[in-house]
């Protein structure tokens, strides 16, 4: 089970004994929604769902990969992707609490790939009705894929809304769509995307009173400007043509990179003349543990936004293919994996290592939680990028040794810097350690 809405179940399947893992999405509505709608009704949504699906290719659009529409059990596959822009940022279940910004660069990604989507929806008519980060998969390499049409509608079209029933996600649903959604255009989608970028970058949702500071910190005053007017209140304020949506957001980039350049020639000084705290011990744990979701958040040095709050002093040293930590006594692999791999395939990598002395060692091994959030600093910045990391910056997200449980192991995101979770079937990044102590085994046969 992925998870449930009103009208339907999603679960994670296998096409077979060794097939590619799709997503199931159930017709299975709520008995309230089907007392509100009627099954006719909902049956002839889950049937528009699915026709939009089939009918708008796009590379930022989830595919379509099968369907069964007819008989009682009616169904479409999915391409399945194990994550969303929602666990990225660590949404939680209360959407209004504060999440984690994430990169400028990288939310004006997610935007710009999103809008191109929307921009293809719109050209055939559609209107989605229900943007936002939880409804943005992330394939591997991260790029966005839109889902959940279940919403969506044609414009003009009119429709059978009782008036109790909600259309779309409160704090992203634009006003005119929480008011009279049978009668939204594009511009509702427009809307919805600015508050998603506005999140990206602030942690927070606009409200009533956005604060832009931030905003025109990061992508200047114009740029500020242009998301003033996405999430304008009244939709004649907004932008209408997905063509200056995008102009603007290539703005706001180029500004960013200018004012990148100039902050990192005199950031980088005197925050490393200045140093980092430290414990007294820099002893971290090395032997991998089972914790589970509602311990986690007190066994590992993590905040309340699962970031890193441990202070570890770190003294690294390249080495050609390796980085070796002075403090710490660990060894590093610079880059690891050269793709992502799913966390059950991790020994395999390790044992080749080890096997053919890769680094000069063969004690290579999955790291730890603790030992991975040492590769973070607490508090950090978001224009940490300014430095160029002396690991590949390639590796984004590391498997840990650790689990979550009997099918699922945890992570660390070492550029949003952040401790996540995923199943072992989901890819990630191995970056593979030893520690500068431990004996070399004798080669077979000594």
């Amino acid at each position: 089970m992925l998870g449930q809405g009103g009208m339907a179940r999603v679960l994670k399947v296998r096409a077979a004994a060794d097939g590619p893992i799709l997503a199931l999405k159930l017709l299975a509505p709520h008995p309230h929604l089907q007392e509100v709608l009627g099954m006719e009704e909902i049956r002839r949504r889950f049937l528009f769902e699915a026709e939009i699906i089939g009918r708008v290719d796009h590379p930022h659009l989830v595919r379509l990969v099968g369907q069964r529409l007819e008989g009682e059990n009616c169904y479409i596959l999915l391409e399945y992707h194990c994550r969303t822009v929602s666990e990225w940022i660590g949404e939680g279940a209360m959407v209004e609490e504060m999440s984690r910004p994430i990169r400028p660069d990288l939310a004006l990604t997610v935007v710009r790939q999103t809008a191109l989507a929307l921009r293809a929806l719109h050209a055939h008519g559609l209107v989605h009705r229900d943007v936002k980060p939880a409804n943005l998969l992330l394939t591997a390499e991260r790029q966005v894929k839109l889902a959940d049409f279940g919403l969506s509608k044609l414009r003009g079209e009119g429709e059978f809304r009782p008036p109790q029933l909600l259309i779309g996600s409160p704090f992203y649903a634009s006003p005119e769509q929480e008011r009279e959604p049978e009668h939204v255009d594009q511009r509702a989608d427009w809307y919805s995307l600015g508050v998603i970028l506005y999140r990206l970058v602030t942690g927070r949702l606009p409200g009533n009173r956005p604060d832009w500071e931030p905003v025109e910190r990061e992508f200047g005053a114009g740029g500020a400007g242009l998301l003033g007017r996405i999430v304008a209140k009244k939709p004649a304020d907004r932008p209408e043509h997905p063509a200056e949506i995008l102009a603007g957001l290539d703005q706001m980039e180029g500004y960013w990179r200018e004012r990148r350049a100039a902050v990192c020639r005199i950031r980088w000084h005197d925050h490393f003349q200045a140093g980092r705290p430290a414990d007294a011990a820099t002893t971290l744990r090395s032997q991998p543990v089972k914790v589970g979701g509602r311990e986690a958040g007190k066994f590992f040095p993590v905040t309340p936004l699962w970031q890193s709050a441990q202070h570890v002093t770190t003294a690294l040293v390249a080495g050609g293919k390796t980085i070796r930590d002075e403090a710490t006594g660990l060894v590093w692999q610079q880059g690891g994996s050269t793709s992502p791999m799913v966390w059950t395939t991790a020994p395999a990598y390790l044992d080749q290592l080890n096997r053919s002395h890769w680094g000069g060692r063969c004690t290579w091994r999955l790291p730890t939680v603790d030992e991975l959030l040492s590769l973070l600093e607490p508090g950090a910045p978001l224009d940490d990028f300014c430095l160029q990391p002396l690991f590949d910056a390639r590796q984004h997200r590391l498997w840990s040794a650790d689990r979550r449980s009997f099918i699922a192991a945890w992570l660390v995101d070492v550029e949003s810097g952040y401790l996540g979770w995923q199943d072992f079937t989901c890819p990630a990044y191995v970056r593979a350690v030893s520690s500068v102590g431990e004996p070399m085994p004798l080669p077979a046969g000594s």
